[in-house]
C-alpha cells in the first residue's frame, strides 16, 4: 500500500520523555512531507497547545493538519481553516457552570491562546496551563464570556474526590446529550457527543480524497485505539504497559513493576528458540515465559509459578486473561502489591492509596512469593514460591521515598515510618535552628518527625508543582536541574532571616539538593542545615530504584564533609544505617544501595538499557 497520510499522537509517540521532538524524528517527518505525504498531529490538547510542535515540523508549509480536542477540531495548517469543528451546544453552558459551582473545582474554557478560568485556578489548572503553554485568565462573568464563541470542550480541575462527584452529577444530568469523562483523576473533560479521533480522521480523509487504507496511525494511549484500529496500518508504540500477547491459548495481558536481574540471559534464551521481541523492556521477557509455560500446564496460575522459577529480581505482576486475573510478587517482596475490593470487583495495586482513589477497600497485601488468582468462583492463593521470613527483603526505599505517605505496605504505615526517620535524625544530629522544613513530598513527614523530637517549629517553605515528576529518577542531568527550578518555589516570607533545618529523603548526585539550598539562601535563609532520611548511597540498585552506577553517586567518592561543602549546606547529617530497622520493625528489608549487601546475585553492571543497545 502506498500510504499518503501519517497520523501521530504527541506524548509518548511523537515526543520523547523531555516532551521534545528528536532531531532524527524532525528530519524524517519533514522528508515525508517533502515527498508529498501529509502529517496529522492528533491530540486531546487544544489547538494552541499543539501549534508549537506543528511549527517545528513546518506543517503550515506543507499543508498538513492538526487534530485537536481529541477530534473535535481539525485545522488545515496552511490556511488556518477548520476542516471539522464540533462544538458544545450553547444551551448547556449555564447548567455546566451551575453544577461545577457545587464543588471545590475550577472550570476552564479555551479561547485564542489562553485559558479562561471561571472560579479560582487550582494547581491542576496550572498544570493544564503548563502542558499547553497557555496563560490562565480568571474572569467573573464566565457564562456570559464563553457564550460569545464556540467551545470544543470545557475542563474541570480539582482533587480526585471532587472531580468524581462532579462527574457523577454531570453524567446523570447530561446523559445522552454531551460526553463527560475523566482523562486523569484531576481532569474532567466535557465535550460534544461522540467526539473521537477515528471519526474525525474519516471526515478529514473524505475531504481530501483519501481512504483509511492509505493512512498510518501511531499512538500509545486508549484514546488512540480507535484510530489505530481504523487505519490501514496501525502502530501501538513500544514499551507501553500493559503488554498484550495473543498466542495459541488466547490473550494474555501483563503489567509489571520492577526489574529483572537475569533478563538478558532469559531474553537471549528465548531469541535462540525463535522469539521475536517487540519492546525493549524486561516485562516482555516475563510475558513470553508465562505464555510458553501455559502451553505445558492446565492453568494460568501454574504457568505463572513455573515462570517465577526462572525469573530473578524484583517484580510485582498482574496477569490477566478473559476469565481470570492473577497477581504475583517476587519471593523477596522487593516490590509491593496489595488486594482491594469494591462491591463484587477485585483490584490489584502497588499501593493501598490507589485503592482508595477508586473507592475500593484494602483487603490485604499479597505476600512475598505468593500467587493470587481471581475468578468468578472466588479467590485462591498459592504460596509454594515463598522463602523463609529471614531471607525476605522489602525495598527500604519504598518507605523512605517511593511510596505515598498515605499508603500502608506490609502492615507498615509509611507516614509513621517517616516520622520515625525524622525523629532518628533529630536524635543523631541536633542543631540550633528556628524552623524545620521538608522538601516535598517525601521529605515532609520526616521533617515533621524531626520537629516533634527537637521542639523546633515545623513550617512549609516550598510550593510544589506536583506534576513535573520526580527529579531523582530523571535520566539526564539537564532534566534534573531544570525540573528542580520548575518543581519548587521557596516561600520567602517563611524562611527570610531564619536558621533552617531542611529535611530530604536522599542525596544521590547532589545537584538537586545544592539547587534547593541555593534557592533557600537566595530567599533570605541565614543558615541551611541538611538532614537526610536515608544513609549515603554507595552502591547501585538493580531492582528498579534507578540508582545509577557508582561513578554518579556522590557519596561513593566523597566524604560527608566534602558533600556538605559541595552542596553549600551549613551542616549535613545522614540517617544512621542501624536505625533503618526502627522504621519497619521486624520486617526484612533490602538496604543494598547503602551497604552493598544484595539479597540475591546481581549483574555487577548497569543493565537498564541493555536491550536498547542491542537494537
Amino acid at each position: 500500500m502506498d500510504y499518503q497520510i501519517l497520523v501521530l499522537d504527541l506524548d509518548g509517540t511523537l515526543t520523547n520523555s523531555k516532551k521534545e521532538i528528536t532531531q532524527p524524528t524532525l528530519e524524517a517527518l519533514i522528508e515525508i512531507q517533502e515527498a508529498g505525504k501529509k502529517v496529522v498531529l492528533a491530540s486531546g490538547r487544544p489547538t494552541y497547545g499543539v501549534v508549537p510542535l506543528a511549527r517545528q515540523l513546518h506543517l503550515e508549509r506543507y499543508g498538513s493538519y492538526i487534530l485537536s480536542f481529541n477530534g473535535a477540531r481539525i485545522t488545515d495548517c496552511r490556511t488556518g481553516q477548520f476542516i471539522y469543528n464540533k462544538t458544545l451546544p450553547q444551551d448547556v453552558i449555564p447548567d455546566i457552570y451551575r453544577i461545577a459551582s457545587n464543588y471545590p473545582v475550577d472550570i476552564l474554557a479555551y479561547e485564542d491562546g489562553q485559558l479562561l478560568s471561571g472560579f479560582t485556578p487550582t494547581k491542576y489548572s496550572e498544570l493544564e496551563s503548563r502542558i499547553n503553554h497557555l496563560p490562565i485568565v480568571q474572569i467573573d462573568n464566565f457564562c456570559e464570556k464563553v457564550s460569545t464563541f464556540p467551545n470544543n470542550k470545557f475542563l474541570l480541575t480539582g482533587e480526585p474526590d471532587s472531580i468524581a462527584a462532579a462527574k457523577e452529577e454531570m453524567s446523570t444530568h447530561f446523559h445522552g446529550y454531551i460526553d463527560v469523562y475523566c482523562s486523569d483523576p484531576f481532569f474532567l473533560e466535557i465535550v460534544p457527543k461522540n467526539v473521537d479521533k477515528a471519526a474525525s480522521l474519516l471526515k478529514l480523509l473524505t475531504s481530501i480524497g483519501l481512504t483509511a487504507d492509505e493512512m498510518i496511525c501511531c499512538g500509545d494511549g486508549y484514546n488512540d485505539l480507535t484510530m489505530i484500529e481504523t487505519a490501514g496500518l496501525g502502530v501501538a508504540m513500544e514499551n507501553a504497559q500493559p503488554l498484550v500477547l495473543n498466542y495459541v491459548k488466547g490473550t494474555l495481558v501483563i503489567a509489571h513493576n520492577g526489574n529483572l536481574t537475569n533478563a538478558i540471559e532469559l531474553r537471549h534464551e528465548l531469541e535462540y528458540t525463535g522469539a521475536i521481541f517487540q519492546t525493549t523492556i524486561d516485562s516482555e521477557v516475563i510475558a513470553y515465559h508465562i505464555a510458553r509455560e501455559r502451553l505445558k500446564v492446565s492453568k494460568a496460575e501454574d504457568a505463572v509459578r513455573n515462570a517465577m522459577k526462572k525469573i530473578e529480581g524484583a517484580y510485582a505482576l498482574v496477569v490477566s486473561s478473559p476469565r481470570k486475573m492473577i497477581g504475583a510478587r517476587d519471593p523477596f517482596g522487593l516490590k509491593p502489591l496489595c488486594i482491594g475490593k469494591r462491591d463484587n470487583t477485585w483490584f490489584l495495586a502497588s499501593e493501598s492509596c490507589a485503592l482508595a482513589a477508586v473507592g475500593a477497600d484494602f483487603i490485604r497485601d499479597v505476600e512475598p512469593g505468593e500467587i493470587v488468582s481471581f475468578t468468578k468462583h472466588g479467590v485462591s492463593s498459592d504460596k509454594s514460591m515463598q522463602i523463609p521470613l529471614e531471607k525476605q527483603a522489602r525495598c527500604i526505599f519504598e518507605y523512605i521515598y517511593f511510596a505515598r505517605m498515605d499508603s500502608v505496605i506490609d502492615n507498615i504505615n509509611v507516614y509513621h515510618a517517616r516520622i520515625v526517620a525524622g525523629k532518628a535524625l533529630a536524635q543523631s544530629y541536633p542543631v540550633e535552628a528556628d524552623l524545620v522544613v521538608g522538601v516535598p513530598d517525601s521529605g515532609l513527614v520526616a521533617a515533621k518527625g524531626y520537629s516533634e523530637y527537637s521542639g523546633i517549629p515545623y513550617g512549609m517553605a516550598f510550593h510544589k508543582n506536583s506534576y513535573v515528576g520526580r527529579t531523582f529518577i530523571k535520566p539526564k542531568q539537564s532534566q534534573r536541574e531544570s525540573s528542580v527550578k520548575i518543581k519548587l518555589n521557596v516561600i520567602e516570607e517563611v524562611v527570610r532571616g531564619k536558621r533552617i533545618v531542611m529535611v530530604d529523603d536522599s542525596i544521590v548526585r547532589g545537584t538537586t539538593c545544592a539547587n534547593i539550598i541555593k534557592m533557600l539562601k537566595k530567599a533570605g535563609a541565614k543558615e541551611v542545615h541538611v538532614r537526610i532520611s536515608s544513609p549515603p548511597f554507595l552502591h547501585p540498585c538493580y531492582f528498579g530504584t534507578d540508582v545509577p552506577s557508582n561513578d554518579q553517586l556522590i557519596a561513593h567518592s566523597h566524604t560527608t564533609e566534602q558533600i556538605r561543602e559541595m552542596i553549600g549546606a551549613d551542616s549535613l547529617g545522614y540517617m544512621e544505617i542501624d536505625k533503618l530497622k526502627d522504621m519497619v520493625g521486624d520486617l526484612g528489608y533490602c538496604d543494598a544501595c547503602f551497604t552493598g549487601n544484595y539479597p540475591m546475585r546481581v549483574p555487577g553492571k548497569d543493565i537498564s538499557h541493555a536491550f536498547e543497545s542491542e537494537e
